[in-house]
């Protein structure tokens, strides 16, 4: 936006070219991957909650809403804790909450303490994605700003890949809760290392005081950008959570070949992910988001619309389109107000897309199951991010000053 009128109150890491500054970025990516693979661990390992504690699908989809709440407060807050103490230590911070968190999961015996521990879960995880996405902007110049962010946005594919493929092997020969215990320690161990052998984020972040707020919320491009994010957010979080329950109680998959097929099915998301910057930086951040959300949309209706073959060809591809989205997404993130206000901006749109995209669209494809109708939602979901391209014509671009 061009007017906007937020200063630097810091100079933060010297640009670097793209390839020097690899190193530091791919710390991120780590910190990142540990971090979606904390908040989606429970997607694959759904059916096994519902028989341990007796819950109906509605009861285990409401656990992502328990992150998601806790996520969106921290990341709305992050700005005040990240200018107290930089970027770097709230990156660290976060990945050790995200790891006593799941612990303290793994010993809850009752629904309450669950949803207790995994809205403290979701607030560890909350303070990641601001600083992140700021450190990793504070590394490149503009021009490799697409391949930046999509090399970080591998971080999060890893995760979801990993979180089937990770259960998938584990639970043929321990419990749920151990897993969460590996999960855990992992983050710590993750935390450790970032704090020892990690650059960036050397720097304090903006606070998301009045002064703040009130230059980035008055502009329609930071609505249009959070829209879209929430819209993306529940084609990629809503589906995953809730796909391979689906395939179960309405394919009638078997719970191992499901999730052997949902984890193969974002294997080649980690390749995608990282060639579209490459495409972003071609053909340009509106174009790309315009294509990735329409055809998002037709494949997520395609999951509910198609089954046999075509499905599985749906469940493979869906998800290489959809995450191609959050590269261009995050480039756009960049260009709303100055450089330092990026973690206020992210603070802001990403809480409510999040909760939206993975706390309620979740809950109500839960709901749909409970009817089973897991189909329908699906088709809604994808209706739903085709309409959003009407979004498009009113979104303009601006380089921060």
């Amino acid at each position: 936006m061009r007017n906007l009128s937020i200063k630097p109150s810091i100079v933060p890491d010297e640009f670097g070219n793209f390839r020097m500054q690899l190193i530091p970025i791919l710390f991120l990516v780590g910190i990142e991957s540990m971090n979606m693979l904390s908040r989606v661990i429970l997607s694959p390992m759904l059916l096994t909650l519902e028989a341990d504690l007796h819950l109906s699908h509605a009861q285990a989809a409401s656990f992502f809403i328990f992150i998601s709440a806790g996520l969106c407060l921290t990341m709305f807050f992050s700005g005040f804790l990240s200018s107290k103490i930089t970027h770097r230590q709230t990156i660290i911070l976060s990945a050790v909450l995200c790891g006593l968190s799941l612990i303290a999961v793994s010993s809850s015996t009752s629904l309450l303490g669950v949803r207790i521990n995994l809205f403290l879960l979701g607030m560890g995880a909350g303070l990641y994605l601001p600083s992140g996405i700021a450190t990793v902007n504070s590394l490149v110049a503009t021009r490799d700003l697409g391949k930046a962010m999509a090399t970080h946005e591998l971080g999060a594919t890893l995760g979801l890949v990993a979180a089937p493929l990770f259960v998938g092997v584990l639970s043929t020969f321990t419990t749920w809760r151990r897993i969460l215990v590996v999960i855990g320690l992992a983050n710590l161990m993750m935390a450790l290392t970032f704090a020892l052998f990690g650059r960036g984020g050397n720097f304090p972040g903006l606070k998301p005081e009045l002064k703040n707020l009130r230059s980035i919320l008055v502009h329609p491009t930071f609505w249009i950008m959070t829209a879209l994010f929430g819209i993306v957010v529940g084609g990629e979080q809503g589906v995953y959570a809730l796909l391979p329950t689906y395939l179960v109680s309405e394919k009638g998959m078997e719970p191992g070949l499901a999730n052997t097929l949902f984890g193969l099915s974002r294997i080649s998301v980690m390749f995608t992910t990282v060639i579209s910057g490459w495409f972003i930086d071609r053909f340009g951040i509106k174009k790309s988001m315009l294509a990735i959300v329409m055809g998002s949309g037709i494949l997520t209706s395609f999951l509910g619309l198609t089954s046999g073959v075509i499905l599985l060809f749906v469940i493979f591809l869906q998800p290489v389109m959809v995450a191609s989205f959050f590269p261009a997404g995050f480039a756009a993130i960049s260009k709303i107000g100055a450089q330092q206000s990026i973690n206020v901006v992210v603070s802001l749109m990403i809480p409510i897309s999040i909760l939206f995209g993975t706390g309620v669209v979740p809950f109500l494809l839960g709901i749909s199951g409970e009817y089973g109708t897991f189909a329908a939602g699906f088709i809604f979901l994808g209706t739903t991010m085709l309409l959003s391209t009407i979004l498009f014509f009113f979104l303009n671009l601006y380089p921060h000053k």
